[in-house]
């Protein structure tokens, strides 16, 4: 399924009903209509999503929650005219009700400081266990709200947060609340984008008009970053000019660009140079801008936080900083720099996609409720290496256990001379073929493709450096979206025994994480691809290589395949944790000169080891 998150068309907008910004679509102009940014562009996003059912869930919860869990169960949303139905009737794996003051339906009024609301929750959740139906109550607003649903929350299997210090708070009242990972749903946030339909500018982002507003600490904090390219916006209430223009010189008046979608903010952390995360004058961070913070990682952002720490889990993928000076100086480096500055946004992006998405949320209420876990299960990768060169084993052994993605195999197809293949480890995650030398390399990639046990096929050259994290990088995409193809939007090159890195690029020298989709004939090859291509196992059998291709049989078979599989789904990824050794022409696969590849470096050269994160 292909999704178009949101469009440079798509500027109107509306209230939602509790104070948010949506996106309307064009033609529903008639709706009320509040000004977006105009100096933010929101590039067009087409993200191939995958639809899971692991569950079945009965829900009453926002609709932001809902946005989320839906793309991985089955959900039902509870009204006033059918929860009952639903409870007995379609007997759900669990029910799920968030601490929220409108459902995704808007149907039920969920004014939680209403003596009837803990009365109408025990209703809902006896209903539930007569009908063998476990419940479950997740309280995510901030800690001085715990009050308001104590008496609700009391009715439920279970009671369930991922703020600490609500979490003590609940426990103090004599209730017994599980700690819950803190997700967000990588279906709506995500590194990828159509990078063509923008121009990059720097910028460094803060979500909070209100916060600023109110607290004046963060004021402060935002004067003094006035100059470094801040925009400031708001996702999560509504602050008209009026507000804005008596606030006098207490704001930043010109960093403010104003109210911003749901739909819109993933666009603008694409955009970003880095996000700016703030705590409370007394140094908290309550649940929003937490998960603001994870949200802006997981689009592949840096985040740069400023203050006392008051959540850990931040430390997991933020750059944590205890005053606004050196805060400046770093994102000031970063914008001078922009390789460390996307070295900074993977390591981000990387953390929170392999430990705080949703899926780990529901494998651990899958747990405490005993349901089936398989769902989660992780793909299996193969890592094909073709190889004529029995000197190259021992080095890509170690580079395939280094390896830190665990379902993993290594099938090590080998075409040179007769007699010399290289002695093979006795490893069950271990396959060997001998082809003969006649053979091209698309041939011995074909032998190895119906050789390897994986759903994913890793092409990988004998003579190049892949860092320990190359396979995860690539599985977490494949894991998460309906992507059939990898290949990289930029190459390392390393020449010789220099210790040092450029890195090359395509024209669109921003070009890191497009998408395309669909066999569209605008995904341009790179003039280097290199063994850098990964795809599902049944594509490559669908798309074989070309069995007559000695040389670029990689993109030989990525333009067969476009052409010829107009449904697949292609995208590129950054460079990092692949870089081509080049030494001379004879000792190498490619044929290129060291003057011709680095017309095409983007930037001076770097140490080695940076390019391995």
């Amino acid at each position: 399924m292909i999704i178009p998150r949101s469009s440079a068309t798509s500027l109107a907008s509306s209230f939602g009903p509790f104070g948010y910004v949506q996106n309307l679509a064009p033609g529903a102009i008639h709706n009320l209509v509040y000004a977006m940014p105009s100096s933010l562009m929101r590039p067009l996003t087409i993200v191939p999503l995958k639809i899971r059912n692991v569950a079945r869930v009965a829900m009453l919860a926002s609709s932001r929650t809902h946005a989320g869990f839906m793309w991985h169960n089955s959900c039902y949303q509870l009204t006033p005219a059918n929860w009952r139905r639903i409870l007995t009737l379609a007997r759900p794996d669990y029910l799920l009700v968030e601490s929220c003051g409108h459902d995704s339906l808007n149907a039920w009024p969920l004014f939680c400081h209403r003596r009837e609301y803990a009365d109408m929750m025990g209703a809902i959740a006896d209903t539930a266990r007569r009908a063998g139906v476990p419940s479950i109550f997740w309280h995510t607003l901030p800690a001085d709200m715990v009050d308001i649903y104590i008496d609700a929350m009391r009715h439920f299997d279970v009671a369930a947060c991922a703020d600490a210090v609500a979490l003590e708070k609940i426990a103090a009242a004599g209730i017994d609340c599980r700690p819950l990972p803190w997700g967000f749903a990588p279906e709506q946030f995500n590194q990828l984008h159509n990078s063509g339909k923008w121009q990059w500018a720097p910028m460094l982002l803060f979500d909070g008009i209100a916060r600023m507003m109110r607290n004046a600490g963060i004021a402060d904090i935002l004067r003094m970053l006035a100059g470094d390219d801040l925009s400031i916006v708001d996702t999560s209430y509504l602050v008209p000019p009026y507000n804005i223009a008596r606030c006098g010189d207490n704001v930043p008046g010109d960093a403010i660009k104003g109210c911003v979608s749901h739909d819109a903010i993933q666009e603008l952390y694409k955009t970003a140079t880095a996000c700016l995360s703030l705590p409370e004058s007394d140094g908290r961070m309550s649940p929003g801008p937490i998960c603001q913070a994870l949200e802006a990682a997981a689009c592949r952002c840096p985040v740069l936080h400023c203050g006392r720490l008051d959540a850990p889990l931040l430390e997991d993928f933020c750059e944590i900083f205890t005053d606004a000076a050196s805060l400046q100086a770093r994102y000031r480096h970063l914008r001078a720099n922009r390789l460390e500055r996307d070295a900074s946004a993977h390591k981000a992006w990387r953390a929170v996609h392999t430990r705080h998405t949703f899926s780990h949320r529901m494998r651990t209420i899958h747990e405490w409720l005993g349901l089936d876990t398989t769902h989660f299960k992780d793909l299996s990768a193969s890592m094909v290496v073709p190889s004529m060169r029995p000197q190259n084993f021992a080095s890509v052994l170690a580079m395939y256990d280094a390896q830190t993605y665990a379902p993993r195999e290594l099938v090590y197809v080998f075409n040179g001379p007769p007699g010399l293949a290289p002695q093979m480890p006795d490893r069950p995650d271990i396959v060997f073929r001998a082809i003969s030398p006649e053979y091209s390399t698309g041939t011995v990639m074909n032998a190895g493709t119906r050789a390897a046990n994986g759903d994913i096929i890793f092409k990988c050259d004998d003579d190049d450096l892949y860092g320990p994290n190359y396979m995860l990088d690539r599985m977490i995409l494949f894991t998460e979206f309906a992507i059939d193809v990898l290949s990289n939007a930029t190459n390392f090159f390393t020449f010789g025994d220099s210790g040092q890195a450029v890195d090359i690029a395509s024209e669109n020298a921003d070009g890191d994480n497009t998408v395309f989709c669909m066999g569209n004939a605008a995904y341009a090859m790179l003039k280097y691809t290199g063994g850098t291509v990964a795809m599902r196992k049944k594509h490559a059998l669908r798309a074989s290589f070309m069995g007559n291709a000695y040389a670029h049989e990689d993109v030989a078979q990525l333009l067969k395949g476009i052409f010829l599989t107009p449904t697949a789904v292609y995208a590129k990824v950054d460079g990092f944790n692949f870089c081509v050794v080049r030494n001379s022409v004879g000792s190498h696969t490619w044929a290129a000169s060291h003057s011709e590849i680095m017309k095409l470096a983007r930037s001076e050269p770097v140490p080695l080891e940076s390019v391995f994160i």
